[in-house]
């Protein structure tokens, strides 16, 4: 499924712009690979991601495309790595919910009178019950931005969605957001990944992977800013609207109103040098779970 479209910029982002304007593509993965394939070959991002630069994570761009479809797991030890490092330090709780049985450590009295069979009352943990979280996650790279640093912030993000998914129904959105100079334009490519069961393979690919960022994503991007008549000739490597705070500051709202208006959103910024699923990934999932997943018990 690929939609794609075009509107005026949020007011606040045409607070600083007043002619500001975005084009956006809302897909699954199939539809994510879909518009990968509809990019021009000539495209730069597409023509440049190769197995030969690492900048692009040494994978080719049809190569990366074909694991969107299929999934990839290169990218899941990592994230196992840190669910088990946050099991030591913060097991995950749940909720006491009592259950009617035909055994258990106390009586239900006026069913056993009644005959009922299930006259027994028993304590068992379970999950709570939550709204669903829609996560969206921002996978822009500045140019600074060292590969190992990318993976081990998509494993750290891995690990939370898998991690969150205990406890409570959770939505995952992937998102890549580039823009152009003069104009103040922005494409946006958004994608969801199933999370009902998690499709772990390809979750691993998107989030863990630069070609899907550097090459798909910035290729998708430049594509959509040309088709929408937003900007002509190539991406010049600009941040949305060509201005890296006002898109930061802004891009929860933008990304939460197209795909989840209504919902809980926790949102991940996009990359930065300090990021804290990078340098402590343990208290940043314990800090993560603490706020969005309820570890408290109940008494």
């Amino acid at each position: 499924m690929l939609s794609t479209f075009k509107r005026a910029a949020i007011p606040a982002v045409r607070k600083h712009y007043r002619d500001a304007k975005d084009a956006f593509a809302i897909c699954d993965l199939p539809g994510l690979a879909e518009l990968a394939d509809s990019v021009p070959k000539s495209n730069h991002n597409r023509r440049d991601c190769d197995p030969r630069r690492s900048w692009y994570g040494n994978k080719s761009y049809n190569d990366s495309v074909a694991q969107i479809r299929s999934g990839d797991l290169a990218g899941v030890a990592a994230s196992d790595k840190l669910i088990d490092a946050i099991e030591i330090e913060a097991p995950m709780t749940h909720a006491w919910q009592v259950r009617h049985d035909v055994v258990g450590g106390v009586p239900n009295v006026a069913a056993y009178l009644a005959g009922h069979p299930l006259c027994m009352r028993r304590r068992e943990r379970t999950t709570s019950e939550q709204a669903p979280l829609s996560i969206v996650v921002s996978l822009e790279l500045s140019g600074g931005i060292a590969i190992e640093h990318m993976r081990k912030r998509g494993a750290a993000i891995l690990a939370l969605v898998r991690r969150l998914s205990n406890v409570r129904p959770v939505e995952l959105f992937v998102c890549c957001s580039i823009g152009n100079r003069p104009g103040y334009v922005a494409a946006h490519t958004i994608c969801r990944v199933d999370t009902a069961p998690l499709d772990l393979a390809r979750a691993a690919h998107v989030l863990t992977c630069p070609s899907v960022t550097r090459g798909i994503g910035y290729a998708s991007g430049g594509y959509l800013l040309n088709k929408h008549g937003l900007a002509s000739g190539e991406w010049s490597g600009n941040w949305a609207y060509g201005d890296d705070s006002v898109y930061r500051r802004n891009a929860r709202e933008i990304l939460s109103s197209v795909v989840a208006p209504n919902a809980d959103v926790l949102y991940i910024t996009a990359a930065h040098s300090n990021d804290p699923a990078v340098t402590n990934p343990i208290q940043w999932l314990k800090d993560k779970i603490a706020e969005y997943g309820g570890l408290a018990e109940a008494a």
